[in-house]
């Protein structure tokens, strides 16, 4: 659920730039997101979140494969993606028991 809440929660600060450089960090991402979801249309749709570094306040520099600008997001949101492990992103597999065992 921070997986999905994080997602639908993510809010782009301000655009920065349509142009990528090096300091931005996302030719090696903290974090990268490939996301499947249906459109307006009801369409199936794949899109593509990377988060890089910091800028000098606190926020991070993110680019999503369906816009031409590379933005800021937000400390708070992008540290939910940074921070999740592969337990995340799924449950335990539940495992049968017999009485008496």
């Amino acid at each position: 659920s921070s997986l999905l809440s994080g997602f639908t929660n993510l809010r782009f600060t301000e655009p920065v730039t349509r142009s990528e450089k090096n300091e931005f960090g996302l030719n090696d991402p903290l974090a990268e997101m490939v996301i499947e979801y249906k459109n307006d249309a009801g369409e199936t749709t794949t899109g593509h979140l990377m988060v890089g570094n910091q800028d000098h306040a606190g926020n991070y520099y993110a680019k999503w494969n369906g816009s031409d600008y590379i933005y800021l997001i937000s400390s708070f949101n992008a540290e939910r993606f940074i921070n999740l492990i592969p337990d995340d992103y799924s449950s335990p597999i539940s495992t049968e028991t017999t009485e008496g065992n």
